[in-house]
């Protein structure tokens, strides 16, 4: 049916192939159920987790340009998650439920694409999928001109994401398809674990950790997952810095199994020591065979065809304590015991930066020299913890690495691990009143003022109300920021609302007036305030999720007084 402008297909039993449909739960089927909702009815479809659905495809049979939106549903034990493709696409994308609620379909805004003879593919992986109908939205000739040059521009490209082992589980082209199209430039790609590696190394290891397992399996298909990770990225149109948290050489039981790699098993001479003489089950930075290892790993992933290195340092610190090489040298230069001094001693502090400081120039030297061969300049990235006297305590002299160019990107993250715990949790500081940005945004500001390096702050939690990424956006480009850093990104890119905001987040100019979901399809004015839309309270309520409650689910009544209350 056709209504406010948009084209309506309600109907999932016209999915093909139709042996693949049933009325009735079956393995290897998808099944079908009758439903009437707010403004819309039809038959929806859903595979519940471990039904092992097969593939399902959908006549479209439109011409031109449209938005594309998917109503889902859900059922209160099954998290929906959808992949769905056009037919011309290289892989799947998944969608998921902002609002998961049994009692309601919630509507995604997936994109914009010419579908003239395309058909839309549907998938299941793992978990349950559920989709009531599609929702398309016909573009003018005018407003194809203006989305094309809207993807054409440059200056929008500010934001960065991050995404870690969960791309093994969800596919590695399916974890990049997503930022296609969007305000997105770049994706630091975890590929190191200290000394474990997401590749087929030749001076790491793999590790016993079973997420890494799949890396076999793509070795036997003859595939390398960061090979294919940078082409993919490139063909969307990202820079792609396979990353490394820099002290992840294992966990305690019962994690340790499949963690701990046999470097840090193999050396405990070179483990952190504290200042009372405890081992601390990190490696420690002060000894060079350490360095060297960790150096001679991100040579290797720079001779990829990747942009540059990511260096986590904020998972996690310390990365030097105490250690007999530094207590010997401290010694020799100052004649005193840094072990009789506070722990927070200037000098002390400054000649624990040093070691840093000299393993980010050897890295430096290292990947100029893979840059000599490979023709490009590779770039640096270091994510490092907010508070700058956590920075100070675990030696990462931030303002030396901004001014003597050893990294290209400082990335401020407000998660700290600091022995004082000198760092508010995020999420108090985001629901004070007033809210509190947990970045000190003129400090980092101050660092990279008058240097090369970009200021790319991290903008956390991982998920909040579409209003919330706007103001905070607003604060980090007013402090002076490049652009923005989105930790764990592939768990904020499958969530309608923030997904629709967020990937637009580069648009620096439209922010202040970056209107609601309903306002962006025409349906009132704005002036700036929604009279309309109570104020909501952090992470309760978003009122830019679009939902339609449902009222008969199945032939039962679900809108008032469903039968499932017995349950």
């Amino acid at each position: 049916m056709i209504t406010e402008n948009a084209l309506y297909f309600t109907d999932m039993s016209l999915c093909e192939p139709r042996q693949a449909l049933s009325r009735e739960t079956r393995p290897g089927c998808w099944r079908l159920v009758d439903y009437v909702a707010e403004g819309v009815s039809g038959t929806l479809v859903y595979a519940l987790a471990g039904a092992h659905a097969p593939e399902l495809t959908f006549p479209l049979e439109v011409e031109g340009w449209h938005e594309i939106h998917v109503g889902l549903w859900s059922f209160a034990n099954d998290t929906c998650w959808l992949g769905v493709k056009l037919s011309s696409d290289p892989c799947f994308v998944f969608l998921s439920r902002e609002k998961p609620d049994r009692y309601t379909l919630e509507e995604f805004y997936w994109k914009t694409a010419d579908l003239t003879g395309q058909r839309l593919i549907m998938a299941q992986q793992g978990r349950g999928a559920f989709v009531a109908y599609i929702r398309l939205v016909p573009l003018s000739d005018e407003e194809v001109a203006a989305l094309q040059r809207d993807r054409a521009r440059t200056d929008t490209r500010r934001l960065v994401a991050h995404a870690d082992l969960a791309y093994l589980a969800r596919g590695i082209r399916e974890s990049i398809e997503p930022y296609r199209h969007t305000d997105f430039r770049g994706i630091y790609w975890e590929a190191v674990y200290g000394t474990r590696c997401v590749y087929p190394t030749r001076v790491g290891e793999y590790g016993r950790d079973p997420r890494t397992r799949p890396v076999l399996d793509y070795e036997t298909r003859g595939c390398d997952p960061l090979q294919m990770a940078a082409e993919h990225a490139h063909d969307v149109g990202l820079e792609i810095y396979p990353s490394i948290r820099v002290e992840m050489f294992g966990f305690p039981p019962p994690r340790d199994e499949e963690t701990v790699t046999d470097f840090f098993r193999d050396h405990p001479e070179w483990r952190c020591v504290d200042r009372d003489g405890t081992p601390i089950d990190r490696l420690s930075y002060a000894y060079p065979q350490v360095r060297e290892r960790i150096l001679d790993i991100l040579e290797e992933v720079a001779g990829y065809d990747v942009d540059g290195v990511g260096l986590l340092y904020h998972r996690g610190p310390p990365y030097l304590l105490y250690e007999a090489p530094l207590l010997k040298g401290f010694r020799a230069e100052y004649g005193q015991d840094p072990l009789e001094l506070d722990e927070w001693d200037e000098r002390w502090l400054t000649f624990r930066a040093r070691v840093m400081t000299r393993f980010m120039t050897d890295l430096r030297a290292r990947l100029d020299r893979v840059g000599v061969r490979r023709g490009v300049r590779l770039r640096i990235g270091s994510v490092v913890p907010a508070e700058p006297a956590e920075c100070r305590f675990y030696g990462l002299d931030v303002e030396t690495w901004a001014r003597e160019g050893l990294t290209d990107h400082l990335i401020p993250f407000p998660d700290g691990h600091g022995e004082r715990q000198i760092f508010f949790d995020n999420v108090r500081m985001w629901c004070s009143d007033p809210p509190r940005h947990p970045i000190p945004l003129g400090y980092w500001a101050r660092v990279v003022s008058g240097t090369g390096c970009e200021l790319l702050p991290a903008l956390m939690p991982r998920s909040m109300p579409a209003r919330e990424y706007r103001r905070r956006a607003m604060e980090i480009y007013e402090a002076g920021a490049t652009g923005i850093f989105f930790w764990d990104c592939y768990n904020r890119n499958i969530l309608s609302q923030q997904w629709r905001t967020l990937r637009r987040l580069g648009h620096i100019a439209d922010l202040p007036w970056q209107r609601s979901y309903e306002q962006l399809a025409g349906e009132r004015p704005w002036d700036g305030h929604d009279r309309d839309v109570p104020k909501v309270s952090y992470m309760w309520e978003d009122p830019e999720v679009r939902t339609r409650r449902l009222q008969r689910l199945g032939g039962f009544t679900v809108d008032r007084y469903p039968a499932d209350w017995a349950g």
